[in-house]
């Protein structure tokens, strides 16, 4: 019966991607929600976390989401400098030689970032560089 269920849950998760996908972020937010009211059904925490990403891309897409601050908000300047090195595929070993600091040095800018910002990845924060206006976009 697990695998039955675990294929369900798996199932209704395409369906909000599907309907995110297809352009419906008001159908996928519900339905994203829904999943979420009923976290103890979904005990893995990557799908707790991706539901609450893709509940966060419907909210932006509806226009429902927090608009990027002037400037680079609660992080320190030397914060921005990190997150601008985050923006162009920096490791932590690299933005430490850019900034003539350690690596742990590094390691210990990009959580604090990450616990500001409240990201959970690399690649938020790159893409909140850009938005924010901290870094132009590539291209």
């Amino acid at each position: 019966m697990a695998p039955l269920r675990r294929a369900a849950r798996a199932s209704r998760r395409s369906f909000h991607l599907l309907l995110e996908a297809v352009g419906n972020p008001a159908a996928a937010l519900d339905a994203y929600r829904r999943v979420l009211e009923h976290a103890e059904l979904y005990r893995a925490a990557h799908l707790l976390a991706d539901c609450r990403h893709g509940a966060a891309r419907c909210l932006l897409a509806l226009g429902d989401g927090p608009t990027p601050a002037a400037g680079a908000g609660p992080l320190t300047p030397r914060e921005r400098e990190v997150a601008a090195l985050l923006a162009e595929g920096c490791s932590n070993g690299e933005i430490a030689r850019r900034l003539y600091i350690s690596t742990k040095t590094a390691s210990v800018h990009v959580s604090n970032i990450l616990a500001k910002l409240a990201m959970t990845s690399r690649a938020e924060v790159a893409a909140w560089a850009v938005r924010s206006g901290l870094v132009p976009p590539a291209g």
